[in-house]
């Protein structure tokens, strides 16, 4: 996953490992905002990331809340835990339309 300095920067001060971002962008569907994916930490994305087992309770907290910001390139833009309004506003954006093609691979339409 390439980062830009800004994300490298506020990952680091917020303790979001790569890890963290991996496991969100693959596991939720992006939504849509200004020409860039948004991928968010919602309850019920965390929820199945337990039970399947890829994260176990103690990384739940730090999961829920997050909201990853990309590129359409798949460059990081910036990750951060938005609060109240922001949140509620992030939540109401279009989700991003994909398919997933022969090999299993997401394809972003």
């Amino acid at each position: 996953m390439q980062m830009t300095p800004h994300s490298i920067q506020r990952t680091a001060q917020r303790a979001i490992s790569h890890r963290m971002l991996s496991v969100l962008i693959e596991n939720s569907s992006p939504r849509f905002h200004k020409g860039r994916l948004v991928y968010l930490g919602q309850d019920s994305t965390v929820e199945t990331l337990k039970n399947k087992g890829i994260i176990t309770s103690q990384e739940e907290k730090k999961y829920k809340g997050l909201a990853i910001i990309c590129n359409t390139d798949g460059l990081l833009v910036t990750a951060y835990y938005p609060e109240g309004r922001k949140w509620k506003n992030l939540m109401r954006l279009p989700l991003y339309k994909f398919y997933y093609d022969l090999n299993g691979q997401k394809i972003y339409a």
